[in-house]
């Protein structure tokens, strides 16, 4: 259903980063409103969900979908990065003290 989105005029002219970004951010508040949460569901089950809306709350899930980009070398996400340095470092600190409980 998101991605369906990277279709619209909207996102034409936008990077794949920029996308994905958005989407992240669609993906955890649509997975956290559904049943996923409560069947149990094995993918979102346990901390990986509650991490991602700790990031989502606290405004790092930008930073964490560029973060995630990096690994592809993408000349957009890494001047992302580069230009939103403190935005990432504010994320990464977070990441590390970040627990379930």
């Amino acid at each position: 259903m998101v991605a369906t989105n990277r279709f619209l005029e909207e996102w034409k002219e936008k990077s794949d980063a920029e996308f994905f970004a958005w989407a992240l951010g669609g993906v955890v508040a649509i997975v956290s409103e559904s049943k996923a949460c409560e069947r149990k569901d094995p993918f979102w089950d346990g901390s990986l969900l509650a991490y991602f809306q700790g990031a989502k709350k606290e405004a790092h899930i930008e930073a964490l979908a560029y973060d995630i980009r990096r690994s592809l070398g993408e000349p957009g996400a890494l001047k992302w990065l580069d230009e939103h340095r403190d935005a990432v470092d504010r994320f990464r600190a977070w990441s590390k003290q970040w627990t379930a409980n």
